[in-house]
Formats: C-alpha cells, structure tokens, sequence
C-alpha cells in the first residue's frame, strides 16, 4: 500500500493543479456571457486560465519562475480582460499556492522578489476589475502576501540551513589527531638516529 501512497504524496501539488486548471476552465466557459463574466471571448479565456494553472506544473524544474509566472501572466491577463482573474475561484485559490511558492525559495533575493511581484501583480489584477469594491486594492494584496509569509517561515529554506549547520557541527566534531609533545618528537628522533647508525 505504501508502494502506491508514496508517489502521490509527492505528486500531490501537481495532481491539485491539474484539477485547478479543469475547474478554473470549466468555469469560465460556463460563466461567459454573465453579468459578471469575462468580457472576452471563449478562445481566449479558457486557454489564458489553463495556461496561467498549468504553468505551476514547473515549479520543480523551475521554484522561481513557474510560480512567478503564473503572476505575471495573471496580472497581463487583467490588462486584457479585468474581470478574467478576479472571477475565477479556482486562479483565487492557486495563486495563493504561487505566492507561497514564492515564498519557498531558498535564494533571500529571489524570496523578497516574489513578494514584489505578487503585491504589484495582485495590485493590478484588483486595479484591472471593473468591479472591485472599495478598499479591495489594499486588501487583496496584502491577503495574497500571507501565503507569501507561510511559504517563507517553512519549506526547503529550513532543512538546507539545517543541513549547513549539521555539515558545520560534523566538520568540528571530527576527533583531532594528538598533537605530539616535544618530549615525544625527541624521542622519536633519537631512535630513528640510533636505528641509522646500527649496522
């Protein structure tokens, strides 16, 4: 059994991913045409969100630019179509995943340069939308910089700074060789003299 639950728990995340880019689709095909729905065609929609999901299936190969782009692309989105992003449940939900994965990153600069991007991006995203309420730009991004701050308290920063330390604690615990007092080097050159002058 175990045989079978480990390979999903490590696909895990790609596996919610999949199903947040079927849902996030399938919901905005059969919200257009609303009173709320994206005002751009279905053609466009629908491949923009799965595109903007799916690009979260590289976050192995790439820990910084696939969560970085899926903002990016979501805040150019917002610029074509306002309503796209901000009515969809399922990019609400995965860019929370993006801004913790942000957050994840083991490089401090890169940490700090996803939170830019998802407050500048989350900012234009609610700036975008026709029908944002009030106090909405504030909110939005700085509910979005919560992920951030969740991914950036755990994850893989934690255990190579602990890895780093153990290395650390290795390298001073390895035992020192004896350093020989002079009485003993003395000794030991007598000896070596007196077995060079015995025939």
């Amino acid at each position: 059994m175990s045989r079978y639950l480990s390979p999903l728990r490590r696909y895990a995340f790609e596996v919610v991913v999949i199903l947040a880019a079927l849902a996030s689709t399938l919901e905005v095909a059969l919200k257009h045409g609303g009173s709320h729905a994206p005002t751009t065609t279905r053609w466009f929609a629908v491949p923009a969100v799965a595109v903007m999901v799916l690009l979260l299936l590289g976050r192995r190969r790439l820990p910084f630019a696939a969560p970085a782009g899926m903002w990016i692309l979501a805040a150019a989105a917002a610029f074509v179509d306002g309503r796209l992003v901000t009515t969809t449940q399922g990019l609400f939900v995965v860019g929370f995943g993006a801004a913790f994965l942000l957050g994840n990153q083991s490089d401090p600069a890169k940490c700090r340069a996803g939170l830019a991007i998802v407050l500048a991006c989350a900012a234009a995203i609610v700036y975008n939308d026709p029908d944002r309420p009030a106090g909405e730009l504030l909110f939005t991004p700085l509910f979005f910089s919560i992920g951030w701050i969740v991914g950036s308290a755990g994850g893989p920063r934690r255990p190579r700074r602990r890895s780093c330390g153990r290395t650390r604690q290795s390298a001073t615990a390895r035992p020192l060789r004896a350093s020989p007092s002079p009485r003993n080097e003395r000794a030991s050159r007598v000896s070596s003299t007196t077995s060079s002058r015995t025939p």
